[in-house]
């Protein structure tokens, strides 16, 4: 695929900035920009000829996903000089001597735990890339490497670096029977922070991921996006991905799903084109190359903006349209006093998306 020229020079700014740096140092940008291309360029800059770690998130990164990367970009003669390997490995091990490190979804490595693969072992160079690298991790990444570049989604939006996204909400109520059950959780949040906050720390806790399974599996969700899917489905060149929370409810709302417990794997397919609606859980939030998906539905919330950046990267990568739909599925209730109110779930979108500008028109399904 033809790679926009202004990507481009945002790619060669990136590896500039790290080697300006000594090559080490973290890159920030939105899935889409190229992130694979800045770690191979980097590699052709340096030309180690020592011990190469390529460190990622997951197998499919580990084991296909890169390597393909560098066969793509002219780098082939790389993949067998390259340690392939995961967060999951790389903190196990200490004291080993590595002339450069590749970093790849940095943001997993830094956790206390992970985090060790990058510290308790010894780099000459260390070349880190990451979509997103939320406030909490910023002083541990900053501790271990210097941040040299950053680009915020907004702002490669803006600058039409990636395709633009437009954003739907699909409001829709809860079944008296969810409602009930919404207001429930209400009172138990309410009396509970009405108590010790400290003493209640892990009841609430508790409480919070009682309540986003119940909106992770609502049976109105699940109606409603069935016939959303329908309508995007008319359109002969849409390509629909959904993410749920549960695999439950991606089996329920689509007869093709991808998740951690799937027997099939309909992904091959739908890359392919061969189908062009498919519901995922999880395993494909990050690294997957898909070509031409337009359309990307949040059946289920995130309140994540690693997560929101991660996911609608799928529709980011390789699309050949030009612009991509979002869609993001909003609960309402009616509380006590009769009121119709949007629950959690439109909060959590809000913090996901961070700067984007929801479409003023909700948008509305047909049967």
């Amino acid at each position: 695929m033809k790679i926009h020229e202004e990507r481009r020079k945002t790619q060669i700014e990136a590896v500039d900035a790290l080697e300006n740096n000594g090559f080490n140092g973290f890159v920030i940008a939105p899935t889409g920009i190229g992130k694979a291309w800045i770690l191979i360029e980097s590699l052709k800059r340096i030309k180690p000829k020592g011990r190469i770690w390529y460190l990622c998130d997951s197998e499919d990164n580990r084991d296909t996903t890169f390597r393909n990367e560098l066969i793509k970009w002219g780098a082939e003669k790389w993949v067998d000089k390259i340690e392939f390997m995961c967060y999951q490995t790389a903190y196990k091990l200490s004291d080993e001597k590595v002339e450069l490190g590749l970093f790849d979804e940095a943001d997993m490595a830094l956790t206390p735990e992970y985090s060790k693969g990058m510290t308790q072992n010894k780099f000459k160079y260390k070349v880190a890339v990451s979509a997103t690298l939320e406030g909490s991790k910023r002083g541990l990444a900053k501790s271990i490497v210097p941040i040299v570049y950053e680009k915020e989604l907004k702002e490669v939006e803006d600058a039409k670096l990636l395709n633009p996204a437009k954003h739907y909400l699909v409001n829709f109520m809860l079944s008296k029977k969810e409602n009930e059950k919404y207001l429930n959780y209400n009172y138990r949040f309410g009396k509970l922070l009405m108590g010790n906050a400290h003493r209640n720390r892990e009841a609430l806790e508790f409480l919070q991921i009682q309540r986003k399974h119940f909106l992770s599996s609502l049976d109105t969700s699940r109606n409603v996006c069935r016939k959303l899917l329908k309508q995007l489905h008319k359109v002969e060149d849409n390509k629909i991905m959904v993410f749920c929370g549960l695999s439950d409810q991606a089996d329920k709302i689509c007869k093709y799903s991808y998740h951690a417990k799937s027997k099939e794997n309909y992904l091959v397919p739908f890359h392919e084109g061969k189908i062009r609606v498919i519901a995922v859980v999880g395993k494909v939030d990050r690294g997957q190359n898909i070509d031409g998906i337009n359309n990307i539905v949040f059946e289920s919330p995130t309140k994540s903006p690693t997560k929101f950046t991660q996911k609608s990267g799928r529709g980011r990568r390789l699309a050949q349209h030009e612009t991509l739909h979002i869609y993001y599925l909003i609960p309402y209730y009616v509380d006590r006093k009769g009121e119709v109110s949007p629950t959690i779930v439109k909060k959590w979108v809000y913090q996901a998306t961070n700067k984007i500008n929801f479409n003023p028109i909700t948008f509305k399904f047909h049967d």
